[in-house]
Parts: C-alpha cells; structure tokens; sequence
C-alpha cells in the first residue's frame, strides 16, 4: 500500500503540479511594450536555456545509466529510489524537449502576440518547476544515504 501512495505522490508531483503552476502563471502575467524585436530576443535565450539544461539533465541521465556499479549507485538502489531518479529525470527532459521544440517553431514561424506570450511564460515557468522537484529530490535522497 505504501508503494502505491508513494506512486501517486510522484505522479501527482511531477506530472500534475507543473504544468498547473504554469498555467496560473501564464495567465497572472501580463506583457506590456513587448515588441517584435523584444520577443525574439527573448526567445532566443529561452532557447539556450532550455537547451543548456536539457543536455545537463541528459547527461546525467546517461552518467546514471553508464555507472550502473558505483557505489553512490549501489547506495542508491539499496534505497529503492533508483527507479524514480531516472523516471524522474527522464520526465524533466521530455517537458524540456517540449518548450524548446514550441520555442523553437515559434522563432520559425514569427509567432507573435499576447497568447504566444503565455504560452512561453508557461513553458518557461513549468520546466523550472520540474527542475527544482528533479534537484529536491536529489537533495532529499543524497540527505537519506548514509555515505
């Protein structure tokens, strides 16, 4: 029964939580003077951010897959929490290839106005949410290991 609650609270923290957070905040904020020439400046760090995070969550994906036999890893396993690091990561990267796969079509295509706004403030906004759960958890897990 434990394992089950424990699978709903990942669930809910990782798949529901974000997105939700990012659509309050789209909504709440508001744009003023935004320019054409503003927004693609904007855009264009987006991008690099997105992108810059996406390569360091998939390399740590990939360091966590590749030293299987470490003994942080050994250590982690003991604690059952193997399995929900990866997942957990591999979630943030798919919801970091999504904002910068929007972002990088709204570039290509001149996408511009209030929605298109939103819609980057909520990409933005939830990506950020699922990297700081993706850093607690690891914050809590590295807490809970006896070294």
């Amino acid at each position: 029964m434990k394992i089950l609650e424990n699978k709903i609270i990942d669930t809910i923290v990782m798949n529901i939580f974000p997105p939700i957070v990012a659509v309050i905040v789209a909504l709440l904020m508001h744009f003023p003077g935004m320019n054409n020439e503003r927004w693609f400046n904007v855009l264009s760090v987006l991008i690099g951010v997105f992108g810059t995070i996406l390569g360091f969550m998939v390399a740590v994906v990939s360091v966590l897959l590749a030293f299987n036999d470490g003994r942080m890893i050994m250590l982690i396993k003991k604690t059952g929490h193997y399995k929900t690091i990866l997942l957990t990561y591999m979630i943030c990267c798919f919801h970091l290839f999504i904002a910068l796969f929007i972002s990088l079509a709204m570039v290509i295509t001149d996408a511009y106005g209030a929605v298109y706004y939103k819609l980057e403030c909520g990409l933005f906004t939830d990506s950020m949410v699922i990297v700081g759960v993706c850093l607690f958890l690891l914050y809590a897990l590295i807490k809970r290991i006896d070294f």
